[in-house]
């Protein structure tokens, strides 16, 4: 899940870990373009938390949109959905 959502200048996207695992978070535009990498890496069990300011990877500040949270782990995908309201 992602709150607050519509957002601006920023929000978290939270989620629990069932195990101890590699794990990526990353953030796309609706056309599948990556915006940036919020994670990479292993994640311990239990809940975690990442900020998602509204830049890109160079810092830059993207455009109002949706945007898509896309976590991967060995054993999941989740996207959720968030609209940047500028």
């Amino acid at each position: 899940a992602a709150a607050p959502n519509p957002f601006n200048p920023g929000t978290t996207f939270r989620f629990t870990m069932g195990a101890t695992a590699p794990a990526v978070l990353q953030i796309h535009d609706v056309r599948g373009r990556l915006v940036r990498t919020l994670h990479t890496g292993v994640l311990s069990a239990g809940p975690q938390a990442f900020v998602w300011d509204g830049n890109n990877t160079d810092g830059g500040a993207v455009g109002s949109g949706v945007y898509l949270g896309r976590l991967l782990t060995p054993t999941t995908e989740a996207v959720v959905k968030v609209l940047l309201l500028k």
